[in-house]
Parts: C-alpha cells; sequence; structure tokens
C-alpha cells in the first residue's frame, strides 16, 4: 500500500530543494508515499478495501492510498522525457512490531501474517 499527502508535503519540498542545492540539477519533481508491504492470508481486494479505512495508516483528510499485488509492475506516465526513479527506504531495524501489534489485537485485522514499512521516493 502506498500512501501520500492531498496537502503540499513539505518533507518532499524540502529535500527537493536541498538535492538540488548539493548538485542534483536535473532534478525536477520529487514525490514522497508512506509505503507498507502486507503478507495476509484473505483475498486481496477485500483486505484493499479493509485496509484503506485504517486511520492509523492513512487519514481520511490528509491521505490517500493504493494498493498493488507485490507482482505488479510501478507504471508512470514519462512526463517531458524524464527518467523517473524510485527509491524504497527501508530500517532494517524496524520490523514493524509495534503498527502490527496493533492492527492485529487492537483492531481485528488478524489476517495479517507480515508487515514492513518504509518511505517510498519517486
Amino acid at each position: 500500500m502506498f500512501v501520500d499527502l492531498l496537502i503540499p508535503d513539505t518533507t518532499a519540498i524540502t529535500a527537493f530543494h536541498t538535492l538540488k542545492n548539493i548538485g542534483f540539477k536535473q532534478l525536477k519533481k520529487l514525490k514522497r508515499e508512506q509505503y507498507y508491504y502486507f503478507s495476509v492470508d484473505e483475498d486481496f481486494k477485500k483486505f484493499s478495501d479493509e485496509i484503506g479505512k485504517v486511520d492509523i495508516l492513512v487519514n481520511a483528510n490528509k491521505n490517500r492510498y493504493k494498493t498493488k499485488l507485490f507482482d505488479e509492475r510501478i507504471k508512470e506516465k514519462k512526463e517531458e522525457n524524464l527518467q523517473i526513479v524510485h527509491a524504497l527506504i527501508q530500517d532494517i531495524g524496524d520490523n514493524a512490531a509495534g503498527t502490527l501489534t496493533v492492527l492485529r489485537n487492537r483492531l481485528g485485522l488478524t489476517q495479517i501474517k507480515e508487515m514492513k514499512k518504509g518511505v517510498f521516493w519517486t
């Protein structure tokens, strides 16, 4: 699942200007999304609809989300002959155990077998 902001992302804006200032002059855009990977014992479509309503991951007032199956390719249209680069940043010391515990025990999403999270930059 990818979660992005509906409002301007000040973190992405700051990172964009910082990268430009340190020499990445060819950079035209920078986008940041929260990335969540789930391994589940349930139909993907049913789980996708359910997990998108979990407010600790997606705040309906300021976020939108999209889900993809693991084997789907990330496809984006090319703009102005720009090369699109994706980078997933994950903290190898963070196994998302706290969030997974809340999802399973407090919200009843026991079908989740595994969870990973990170920041997905485009």
